[in-house]
């Protein structure tokens, strides 16, 4: 993995982060590409651990495969509004808008 990049005064600079929601192997090629432009990526199947993600680690991007994982457009939009106004809905509550 390429070293990270470093400010003046030797804080570590993180690349954009991309939440990636597919298979393994596909998230493997687009990992490895990714990391070219210096990007970080995490991958999530699960809409808990997915959640998690967005509200702690706040990804700028979501690669989601829509054949596979269809209702994790709801789940990255709705965790996304959510963790703008810092308030989470209990599980259930929240409509996609």
């Amino acid at each position: 993995m390429p070293a990270k990049k470093e400010r003046q005064d030797g804080e570590r600079l993180q690349g954009p982060r991309v939440l990636i929601v597919m298979s393994e192997s596909l998230t493997n090629l687009v990992s490895l590409t990714l990391q070219h432009g210096r990007y970080e990526s995490k991958r999530s199947t699960d809409a808990a651990e997915c959640r998690q993600l967005i509200r702690d680690w706040a990804p700028q991007l979501a690669f989601i495969d829509l054949d596979l994982y269809p209702n994790f457009v709801d789940v990255v939009k709705v965790s996304a509004l959510m963790g703008r106004s810092r308030s989470w809905p209990s599980p259930g509550s929240a409509t996609p808008p």
